[in-house]
């Protein structure tokens, strides 16, 4: 088989390999840009207005013992549940569900769904009295942060 370029189709090959290079070059983060991020995870819904379900702890606990939070949070085809962390000061304990997202710098197409997702925290506190739960997260319509809070009472 023989391969016949004229001038003007060679000229475009090569502009186009050109192109091609230059645009994967500039394209190339070097690994720099990360595939996903870690973000709050939307644990206020538009889809259950109204549902003060998504956050869940016992009335009371005892002191010194573990007890579980179970929040419920929503993401889109792409998200993904990550970790839960939890700190605990004095009475009062933070938890942060979290989800792993494609980055905004990925051009990468999602389904269009809902997906629920259950994060799990063992919180203890030291102190016995009136303790207070707060989970941090984002709101799903505008992704604005958004705190929930339970009270528990903690037993000797």
């Amino acid at each position: 088989m023989t391969l016949c370029l004229t001038r003007s189709r060679l000229r475009a090959a090569i502009t186009w390999c050109a192109v091609v290079a230059v645009v994967a070059a500039c394209h190339d983060d070097g690994g720099v840009q990360p595939d996903t991020i870690v973000l709050p995870a939307n644990i206020v819904s538009t889809f259950l207005p109204g549902d003060t379900l998504a956050v869940v702890t016992p009335t009371t606990a005892r002191v010194g013992v573990p007890f579980t939070v179970d929040v419920r949070s929503w993401g889109g085809g792409c998200t993904e549940r990550d970790s839960t962390t939890v700190r605990v000061s004095g009475r009062t304990a933070e938890v942060r569900p979290l989800v792993r997202e494609p980055a905004p710098s990925r051009d990468q197409a999602c389904f269009t769904i809902i997906k629920q997702f259950t994060h799990t925290a063992a919180v203890t506190f030291t102190q016995v009295g009136t303790a207070t739960v707060r989970v941090i997260g984002r709101r799903q319509d505008d992704s604005r942060a958004v705190t929930v809070t339970r009270t528990v009472n903690v037993q000797p």
